[in-house]
Parts: C-alpha cells; structure tokens; sequence
C-alpha cells in the first residue's frame, strides 16, 4: 500500500489527523483546491463548475463537496467489500487488497466523475478508503476508554464536550454508562482510539450522528427554516462548535480532538455583528478569542 510523504496540488492549512479518515478528507482537498483561500477550483466534480460563490457560501460549498465525497467513496468501498466477497479477513490479504484498490479506482473515474488531474490521487485516494474501511470495522477497547473518560477538567469533572453536560452526575457518578463520540465518525473512517474519542450526552450523540464537518448538518443555508426544528439550536451549535474547531485546528496544527479542548463546550450562540440578522455566518458558540478569524 501507499505510505506517506504524498505529493499535494495546493499547500493548504491542515489539522493534524489522527484518522484515515481524516486523512482522505485532507487528500480529497489537497488534490482538488485552488490558491490560499482555500476554495474548490472545479476540478473534484463536474457537477460542481458552474457554481461560484463568494465568502463565507463559497467555504461552505466547498465543505459539503469534500464531505459528500467521503460518504460517497465510503458507500462505493462497503459495496465492493460486498460484491466482490471482501468481508472479513479476505480484505486484509494481498489480493483482496488489490481488488479492492482497482475496483475503487474504476469507481472514482466513472461514477463518482472525479477528474484525476494529479494522477498520483488515483493512487492515494483509494487507498485512503481502504485504510479508513478496515478501522471503521474497530470497536472502542477497554483501553481506550478507560484513557478517554479519565480526562477531566480542571474542576475534575467529566463534561459533555459539546454541550457541557456533567456526565458524572448525569450517570450517578458511573463511568461505565457514559458515551463516547468518535470525533471523526467511525463509520467514515475513524479511528476507535483515545486520539479520537471525547465523552458526549445522549443528546448531542443524536443530534450529530456520523456528520464530519460543519456543513453537513443542514442548517447553514436557512436557518431560519431550520428554527422549525426543536433542535435547531443544538444542530446550530454543533455545526459552529465543529467550524471554530477545525480552523483552530488547522491554525495550531493540532488534532480535532485537542482543538475541541481548546475552545471547551459550547458558549451561548452570540452574533458577531449584533446589527445583522440571525444566520449561521452571524454566529459563533465559542470564545472569540481563540480565533482571529473563522476564514
């Protein structure tokens, strides 16, 4: 299989990965950007050329195009897995790898209709899905969770990393019931280690299911439609939380994980210009003064 250093397009701003996952995301983005502002050129799909937004839209387009993309390559390798009888150990043999790679490059050129113009993300790109399909079978291990629920706060206490929820008092003080949220989804290649996973309530747990980025939880168009949902404002402060945790993340190079440290659960939604309407560019849910700027 491949392995690192790989040879990128664009140097744009990275987080540091932890994840295959991750790392396909950043590969996706690497490949297919245009200039330091970090924009889609048109180049990952063809469906996409004929849009050109400015601002803050533009990030977001280019967000849920590189997103989209993942879960798409991610369905494309657990079909293959299927037809071609990849399951279990066969995918971790050397033919069953091969397989697998070939299929998935077909996959990307004709159905997916990514345009190959750095050739060397034929070969990255699959096998970025392979890595991230083999960790995604992975559950949490004692190990693991045990590293991940004995980091506290300062106060020594066990909190939500969304919301803030004392998970200890939530529970009785029983560390065995507490969930824990794989950062980077598990089903799209996330890693089932203490790198990866943070303590989370039930309810921010449902609300964010496997979403990887902030443009995916479909509330930055209209948010006003989306008030319609009791959840809204969770759904919203996630999205945000999600947004300042990667630029912070990318500014710092650092983890997701330790850029969500960084900021701590979500503050109060506050518009950053009080003057203008009520819209997701209009809102943070984190101290402004862990960030410069969020583009």
């Amino acid at each position: 299989m491949l392995s690192a250093p790989f040879t990128v397009r664009t140097p744009t701003p990275r987080f540091l990965a932890t994840s295959p996952g991750e790392e396909l995301w950043l590969a996706l983005r690497d490949l297919y950007v245009h200039g330091a502002d970090g924009l889609l050129g048109g180049d990952l799909f063809t469906t996409t050329r004929w849009a050109e937004p400015s601002g803050g839209l533009a990030h977001f387009l280019a967000d849920v195009t590189l997103s989209l993309a993942v879960y798409k390559i991610m369905k494309a390798g657990r079909r293959i897995e299927v037809e071609d009888g990849l399951e279990g150990n066969a995918l971790h043999s050397e033919e069953g790898e091969e397989l697998f790679l070939l299929r998935m490059r077909a996959y990307l050129v004709e159905y997916l209709g990514i345009s190959f113009l750095d050739r060397g993300g034929l070969r990255l790109i699959p096998d970025l899905a392979l890595r991230s399909l083999k960790v995604s079978r992975n559950n949490i291990e004692k190990t693991a969770r045990s590293l991940a629920l004995a980091e506290t706060n300062a106060e020594g206490r066990l909190l939500c990393y969304c919301c803030g929820t004392d998970m200890l008092f939530r529970t009785g003080g029983t560390k065995s019931n507490i969930p824990l949220d794989h950062i980077w989804p598990r089903s799209l290649g996330g890693v089932s280690t203490e790198s990866n996973l943070l303590p989370i309530c039930d309810d921010c747990n449902g609300a964010k299911t496997d979403r990887l980025s902030w443009g995916v939880f479909g509330i930055v168009q209209d948010y006003a439609a989306a008030t319609q949902s009791q959840d809204a404002d969770l759904l919203l402060s996630l999205a945000l939380r999600r947004r300042a945790a990667t630029k912070l993340a990318e500014e710092k190079y650092v983890t997701l994980k330790q850029a969500f440290l960084m900021l701590g659960p979500a503050e109060e939604l506050t518009p950053v210009d009080p003057g203008e309407a009520r819209l997701f560019f209009n809102l943070i849910a984190h101290d402004p003064g862990y960030l410069s700027s969020l583009w």
